[in-house]
């Protein structure tokens, strides 16, 4: 077995990568399912360096088995990694070395299921932050039966089938809304580098934007349409922006960065706390976040009381009600005022 860790992202330049040709994928809590399956949708890369030095004890290649030890929510959620893969873990993730691939699909379906999830929870320590170490992970009752892989795999493939069928109905609420509202769309505009350019007379520039984005027809008629209906307001007139920071170690508190608020929907989409950060902003329950870059990807997360067991959002083991974290420097802290 052997465990990996995380590299400071105060100093990303020196340990990541942006490039996913010549990165390295590092697999985080998240990338684990229950399926057993490995989820690279949404994989961090590091560099080759870091790769072959620093992380150099926790090689992850196909075949191997990787298990979650520490972090809130399902405790032991076990991966194998596709054919072909090679890449690294953090220290929330161990990897271990089986005989073969079939052995390490049927230890991941046994530490998957409810039982194998409660047998290692029992053995876990700490309340804000379980953890499993090596010999309490090695303890765990394992039902071996290889018999059980092609029930899973037969499992796994409905369960896909329903996600694309929900993903296509998904996908049709809005058709559907237009048609019952009577609304048609007008046809898009033609994608060419004419449509794409447009004329502003300098004097409209004075004291504003000079970006392009910011000047665009579309832009400028949105705004015109949100001012048509008469009672909106500046948003700094109903919130107070929150700078209160923090550097360091978050511990029993929650960090929030980019990575993890889902764009469009404002849910949590890493289960696992991030211990260590530079310079953070401290938010509470009832504050709602949102990047002060790459505004487009429309990420905000509003910070309510969501209960223990909903993603990583349970910070205090004795006041589960209560919501207190950082979130990355990035980001704006918005509290309403009233």
């Amino acid at each position: 077995m052997a465990g990996g860790a995380t590299p400071k992202t105060e100093e990303k330049e020196l340990y990541y990568s942006d490039d996913p040709e010549i990165g390295v994928p590092f697999i985080r809590v998240q990338n684990l399912s229950t399926s057993g399956e490995l989820d690279l949708s949404e994989v961090k890369f590091i560099n080759i360096e870091t790769h072959n030095a620093m992380l150099a004890r926790s090689h992850v290649h196909e075949d191997d088995l990787l298990v979650k030890i520490t972090g809130v929510g399902r405790m032991a959620v076990s991966s194998v990694p596709p054919t072909g893969f090679e890449g690294n873990i953090n220290q929330h993730i161990v990897r271990a070395k089986t005989r073969s691939r079939i052995k390490s699909e049927t230890l991941a379906a046994s530490l998957n299921a409810d039982i194998g999830e409660a047998l290692a929870t029992r053995r876990a320590t700490g309340g804000t932050r379980p953890a499993l170490d090596y010999p309490a992970l090695r303890s765990i009752p394992i039902i071996y039966n290889e018999s059980i892989l092609p029930i899973l795999e037969e499992a796994n493939s409905r369960r896909k089938a329903a996600l694309e069928k929900a993903q296509a109905l998904l996908a049709s609420i809005d058709d559907h809304l237009l048609t019952e509202l009577g609304i048609t769309l007008p046809p898009e505009p033609e994608n060419s580098i004419e449509k794409r350019m447009f004329r502003i007379k300098a004097r409209e520039l004075g004291g504003w934007r000079f970006d392009p984005h910011a000047l665009e027809p579309d832009v400028e008629a949105c705004r015109e349409k949100t001012s048509a209906f008469g009672n909106t307001l500046p948003l700094r007139r109903l919130v107070n922006f929150i700078r209160q920071t923090s550097s360091g170690r978050a511990n029993d508190n929650l960090y929030v960065g980019l990575e993890n608020i889902q764009g469009s929907t404002g849910f949590l989409v890493d289960p696992e706390s991030n211990n260590e950060f530079g310079t953070a902003s401290i938010f509470d329950e009832g504050d709602v976040l949102f990047p002060k870059l790459r505004p487009y990807l429309n990420k905000v997360y509003f910070a309510d009381t969501a209960p223990p067991s909903f993603m990583f959002c349970a910070l205090m083991a004795f006041c589960p009600s209560f919501c207190r974290g950082f979130c990355a420097a990035n980001s704006w802290c918005a509290r309403p005022s009233t």
